[in-house]
């Protein structure tokens, strides 16, 4: 079911927001669209959104909150985080010239129609759309644009390994092999078994592949020639939080003098500084009942070989420098 049916089926009346259980249906049939894969969550947050009739901008942003946090409920917190922050950054640039709260205030003041004011705010909020309808367009090209930034780093005849499900590492892969390349993958099956559902994509694609289980990452690093990664998040220093094992996997790495890249979006910069894996807030490492398994870890930027995103191929140092233009 796409957005529009579920919103249709699920939704208030027309134009309204939906309630609780409206909103995590939409999220759960957008989320699971296979199609929309990693850009699914911010499609979800456009369509929603695009439905609202709040009548100011305060109302605007808290039903936008509202999303954000049953988002969580579905999506990794650090990454939602990341692309929440952006997204509400990049919706609101330009709205300056619709101050609809000073311009909402002059208009009592001096008594002036509340059609003048109205149509201010509807203004606004065609701006919103158009800007969140922009920063979709720029998500979905995001994960074509890493994949072809990827592919190059991937030799014919080589063999690759990677951890865990990672949708823009699968599609890097598959670039690969729509080059005609020829290569070997590892997959480790990682936290709740996720790298089988690595191991049968790549297999669909009639790619060389073999699961292995995360005690063997040492083994199999000898033969390898390189070790690729997505991530949940880039923080400030250029340190990736990604699914458990990644550290480890890394570190291994480096012990061997094996490339480390990480493919990602630049929709998951995220302004946040661990220095280890204690710095990690607890609601990003546990999932609800599970406070001695965490889910994710911390790889810091000296394991990292380099940073392969849409903005092309960045060294960690320059993680930092491209926050500054994105928050600036």
């Amino acid at each position: 079911m796409n957005a529009a049916k579920a919103y249709e089926e699920f939704g208030n009346e027309k134009g309204s927001f939906p309630g609780l259980a409206a909103v995590k249906t939409l999220i759960k049939f957008i989320v699971e669209d296979k199609c929309m894969a990693s850009v699914a969550p911010i499609k979800c947050v456009f369509n929603i959104f695009s439905n609202f009739t709040a009548t100011t901008l305060s109302e605007f942003f808290k039903n936008l909150n509202a999303i954000e946090e049953e988002l969580k409920n579905y999506e990794p917190l650090m990454q939602v985080d990341s692309y929440m922050a952006i997204f509400k950054l990049f919706v609101t640039l330009h709205l300056s010239e619709y101050d609809v709260c000073t311009f909402h205030i002059l208009s009592f003041l001096f008594h002036s129609s509340c059609f003048s004011f109205q149509r201010q705010m509807e203004k606004a909020k065609e701006v919103l759309k158009m800007r969140g309808n922009l920063f979709l367009d720029q998500a979905i090209n995001c994960k074509a644009k890493t994949a072809k930034i990827g592919q190059p780093f991937i030799s014919d005849g080589s063999e690759i390994l990677v951890n865990s499900w990672s949708s823009i590492v699968f599609e890097t892969l598959l670039e690969a092999k729509n080059k005609n390349k020829r290569f070997t993958v590892y997959v480790t099956e990682s936290h709740d078994s996720r790298g089988k559902k690595m191991w049968n994509q790549l297999r669909h694609q009639n790619i060389d592949c073999t699961s292995i289980s995360d005690s063997a990452i040492g083994y199999y690093m000898e033969k390898v020639d390189v070790v690729l990664s997505g991530a949940e998040g880039v923080v400030e220093n250029g340190g990736i939080i990604n699914t458990i094992g990644t550290y480890p996997l890394a570190l291994c790495a480096k012990a061997m003098n094996k490339p480390f890249y990480v493919l990602v979006e630049s929709f998951k910069f995220t302004r946040f500084y661990p220095l280890n894996q204690r710095d990690i807030p607890d609601r990003f490492k546990f999932k609800k009942g599970t406070a001695q398994r965490p889910v994710i870890d911390y790889t810091p930027p000296a394991l990292i070989t380099l940073l392969l995103t849409n903005l092309g191929a960045l060294t960690t140092a320059a993680v930092s420098d491209v926050l500054m233009q994105l928050y600036l």
